[in-house]
């Protein structure tokens, strides 16, 4: 790579990966057999797990196959396009399966010498990255908990397993009710919806009346472990009026908690965000003990958005978001301990002085070695971490095998480019190519 002034060449080759129409075999009817042969399919990568929900544009399955004969081999197919034989069989590895946004419904299907087959599925949610601003996911109503009296290591309440004791809960009643004005805040708790504690009913109202985070004092000591108990929020305006009546459902886990190990997070959020284009920062989590993690954050700038299951801080930032945001700090929660990063500051610049020209070769083959005869296009995804492409251009000309890409702001950008075609399915990803300024 070669640069010229403020604007660099990056020669990204793209492996064309766009996959035709035709189906696995049906192996749905041969399922019945998998306990007479010993059959058995584990997906342990993603694990335990229905759905995912990732940003990234391809998703790397691996897992164990096991059989009373040998296993022939382990093939995945995605509905969205796409499908292909998994390395390896008792140990298995998809590589990347290319995403395309929205549901990605994933089937993994083993088969031993036998011919009998097992599958599991997965459904694989790609995130839109390249969204700007919010996505009104702050509209909703968000209770979160804690085991002291300030938010400082809060975590969402609904679906939390939370030791028997003394914790507090906050509401975020999100921009639909701020915009009414709230008069006071309303709590019901806690009604048994599940396991020890069925049916018992809803206590007295108690209403807190103080400014966010309207904090509600409770005491769970008395109520049994494996039991799932239900709040009621709602709100009182200031023109009298109420909101609908929101429930949340939590799990009253284990008392004591003495062998629980806090969530470990890790990540250095870029320190630089540019007008017009997207900041997208997602810090690595993991919890030793296997429990759900959910994340939260203090300080979130106006024009950003945070996800709270991956803990994924976005959102483009105007002319009129110029500035310094500070003691922004991102946490993690596996319910019982938090874990944070140290408190870190975005500036956010009115123009970038960095440009890339990005460079690619057009296919002319599908993956079959058949002739590509209907590419309509490329996407140039770009962002600030490697795997993580906040920014979306669609070039919407097979025959264009170039773009450049400015108003980049100072630091490392990382640029990738797929294929299109003409029924909107979208090849793997080229080679990551890069660029500091």
């Amino acid at each position: 790579m070669q640069a010229t002034g403020r604007t660099t060449r990056h020669l990204i080759t793209l492996c064309l990966t766009l996959f035709l129409t035709a189906c696995l075999p049906d192996d749905s009817g041969d399922q019945e057999a998998e306990a007479q042969t010993g059959l058995s399919l584990r997906i342990t990568n993603p694990g335990d797990v229905e759905l995912i929900q990732t940003p990234d544009i391809v998703v790397n399955i691996s897992g164990t196959a096991s059989s009373d004969v040998d296993i022939l081999h382990v093939m995945w197919k995605n509905d969205r396009g796409g499908q292909g034989q998994a390395n390896g069989t008792e140990n298995w590895i998809t590589g990347n399966i290319v995403l395309q946004l929205g549901q990605n419904n994933i089937t993994i299907t083993a088969k031993d010498a036998s011919g009998i087959s097992s599958s599991k599925s997965i459904v694989v949610e790609r995130e839109n990255t390249t969204a700007t601003g919010g996505d009104g996911d702050d509209a909703e109503p968000v209770v979160m908990y804690s085991y002291s009296p300030d938010t400082s290591n809060a975590a969402p309440l609904e679906g939390a397993a939370i030791t028997p004791g003394p914790i507090t809960v906050f509401l975020d009643p999100g921009s639909e009710w701020r915009s009414k004005g709230i008069a006071e805040i309303n709590y019901r708790c806690c009604k048994g919806v599940a396991g020890p504690g069925l049916d018992e009913p809803f206590g007295a109202t108690q209403t807190v009346a103080t400014e966010e985070p309207w904090a509600l004092p409770l005491d769970l000591s008395g109520y049994a472990a494996g039991g799932t108990r239900r709040i009621r929020i709602w709100a009182v305006f200031d023109d009298g009026s109420e909101s609908v009546r929101r429930t949340f459902d939590f799990l009253i886990g284990e008392a004591g908690g003495g062998d629980n190990s806090p969530p470990l997070i890790s990540g250095t959020p870029v320190p630089t965000a540019t007008v017009g284009q997207q900041y997208s920062f997602r810090p690595a989590a993991q919890d030793a003990d296997g429990d759900t993690m959910h994340f939260s954050i203090e300080n979130m700038p106006a024009w950003a958005t945070f996800n709270e299951t991956s803990g994924r801080l976005f959102g483009t930032p105007t002319a009129n978001d110029v500035g310094i945001y500070d003691a922004i700090r991102i946490s993690v929660s596996d319910g019982a301990a938090s874990s944070s990063l140290p408190p870190f500051s975005i500036a956010v610049e009115a123009f970038g002085n960095g440009a890339a020209t990005v460079s690619w070769t057009i296919p002319t083959q599908r993956t079959d070695n058949t002739p590509l005869t209907d590419l309509a296009g490329f996407n140039v995804y770009y962002g600030q971490a490697s795997g993580d492409y906040a920014n979306k251009v669609v070039v919407n000309n097979p025959g264009i095998a170039t773009h450049v890409v400015d108003n980049l702001s100072a630091g490392t950008w990382y640029f990738i480019v797929t294929a299109v075609d003409q029924d909107g399915l979208e090849s793997n990803p080229s080679n990551e190519g890069m660029k500091n300024f």
